[in-house]
């Protein structure tokens, strides 16, 4: 399933379903469900009765530990409908939830794109898209009723699908928003004109070999440098327009899980993450609204009201964040 993060209705922040009215309708009436969470809940409720056997809900959404997180939705969300216990349990020991991991730079589709889509193809197609030519899809292989065989088209299959996760996360997701803010301050409009800029290749090298690469287990096999010496060429890619703008927004959303956990864990193990520091000091520059050059930078940020408030007031009453020596 790939609904976007918005359908599964759970709170960010701690990981509980928000139902709103629709989805509370859903799981306390007998109506045809509109919801996720109330489709969710009725095919399981269904399946349970008919004892149709096991089964894997997939979710193939972009987002950290979505497996886990679908997992927890339906969990929720049974409780909420106030399902019986004896169904709770076959759920329990009939549906899986693997976790998945996606990699492939799509741009949002621009004017320019579908301009050049019609002239390749010499028809119009609003619903063109303009991708890398790289691709990846690391699936959690925990299917009790079996499963296509996705390997034969290249996806990998693994155990272990959360250091594949944290890899793409910190070193890829941690860099491009290191290139979005860094840049977009610089006054550079994509990722390719962002990473183009004068010593930015070499300190990235370094974000990535320095702070990076000790901040969790890679896969088995895997060189977290040489995958970030990857991810470079990709990102130097002209032709995949991939604005710093689009990159840089939700920050507040995208930063705890592709900076911060880095931070914390090399600062747990006693080291200085200058550069993941630098991602940040970055994005709280980005925020302040300005390019170094003073052309106005948008605030696209669901918390964009609190970080408001709380640049007005920190403006006149600077603290320090940290210090080598602190905890």
């Amino acid at each position: 399933m790939t609904v976007t993060e918005k359908a599964y209705q759970m709170d960010p922040a701690t990981g509980r379903l928000r139902p709103d009215a629709a989805v509370a309708a859903d799981l306390t009436g007998d109506g045809p469900p509109a919801t996720v969470p109330g489709l969710l809940v009725r095919g399981l409720l269904a399946r349970a009765a008919a004892d149709a056997g096991p089964i894997a809900l997939l979710s193939c959404d972009n987002l950290p530990s979505n497996g886990k997180r679908l997992h927890g939705l339906v969990t929720q969300a049974l409780e909420y409908a106030g399902t019986p216990g004896a169904v709770v349990d076959w759920v329990r020991g009939n549906v899986t939830f693997p976790g998945t991991m996606v990699d492939r730079i799509v741009p949002a589709t621009t004017t320019e794109t579908l301009a050049a889509a019609q002239r390749a193809l010499g028809v119009a197609d609003l619903a063109a898209v303009a991708a890398e030519p790289y691709r990846q899809w690391v699936i959690e292989d925990a299917f009790p009723a079996g499963r296509p065989a996705w390997e034969r088209a290249g996806a990998v299959l693994t155990d272990d699908a959360g250091s594949w996760e944290r890899l793409k996360l910190r070193a890829l997701n941690g860099v491009h928003s290191a290139l979005a803010y860094l840049g977009a301050l610089a006054g550079r409009e994509t990722i390719a004109e962002a990473l183009a800029l004068p010593g930015m290749a070499a300190m990235l090298r370094r974000f990535v070999a320095e702070d990076v690469a000790g901040s969790f287990v890679p896969p088995e096999g895997v060189s977290v440098v040489e995958y970030g010496d990857s991810v470079l060429e990709r990102f130097a890619n002209a032709a995949i327009r991939h604005r710093t703008i689009q990159v840089a927004m939700d920050g507040s959303q995208k930063l705890p899980q592709r900076v911060l956990h880095t931070l914390i864990d090399r600062r747990a193990s006693g080291a200085s993450p200058r550069w993941g520091a630098l991602v940040l000091a970055a994005w709280m520059r980005f925020v302040q609204g300005e390019t170094d050059a003073g052309q106005p930078l948008p605030l696209d940020d669901p918390l964009a009201e609190r970080i408001r408030k709380a640049l007005a007031a920190g403006r006149d009453t600077p603290r320090v964040w940290s210090t080598p020596s602190s905890a």
